[in-house]
């Protein structure tokens, strides 16, 4: 066969997912959905902590890179495929959608005329220029940082908030389970001295 022969004779052929059995739909959502998850909650926690407690400016654009690239591990893999393989996983067809009725002119024009009665305080408007991802990510991003002020800091009379006491680990080592579970904290919580190594002091 000639270079590039197979590659051209996929472009005659067409890929299609008829239906994926329900065992299979189970196995893939504990195998695949729930771990993929939890490590994406992982990551965030931990992620939104080490930038947290990033004094410099210049470490903490590191961090955001070297965290930009964990997140990012998924997509690098999947550039690692064989060529056929990502070809063939380019050119599935999507899932067939309910088929969209046709409208009649007199329909178009009234819906139309729908569209454009909007103003600034329509909830549409908003709906459309601002996208439902932003407000996702602005939400996660809310909820993380203020579970690791309740979490890591104490707030003080003055309406400040200042770490927690320091404690030296009893341990060098994080034991598994501890990391494993670190977005639940009191589950396996890290053994540690009762004196305090550090402690905030108000000037």
């Amino acid at each position: 066969k000639q270079a590039g022969t197979d590659d051209l004779g996929l472009d005659f052929v067409c890929f299609r997912v008829a239906g994926v059995p329900m065992h299979w739909k189970i196995i893939d959502f504990l195998l695949i959905f729930i771990p993929k998850m939890y490590i994406w909650l992982l990551t965030v926690d931990v992620g939104i902590v080490f930038l947290m407690e990033t004094s410099q400016i210049e470490d903490m654009i590191i961090n955001c890179v070297a965290l930009a690239f964990i997140l990012s591990i998924d997509e690098i893999t999947m550039t690692m495929l064989p060529s056929k393989t990502r070809s063939m996983l380019e050119m599935i067809e999507g899932g067939q959608m309910s088929s969209r009725t046709r409208l009649t002119l007199e329909e178009e024009a009234l819906l139309h005329q729908q569209d454009k009665r909007w103003n600034m305080l329509s909830p549409s408007f908003y709906g459309i220029i601002i996208p439902a991802r932003l407000i996702f990510l602005l939400a996660v991003t809310a909820f993380f940082i203020g579970a690791y002020y309740l979490e890591e800091c104490k707030h003080l009379e003055n309406g400040s908030w200042v770490s927690e006491d320091i404690h030296k680990p009893v341990i060098a080592h994080l034991p598994l389970l501890s990391f494993l579970f670190e977005p639940v904290p009191g589950l396996f919580p890290v053994a540690v001295e009762d004196e305090a190594a550090w402690t905030f002091h108000e000037s």
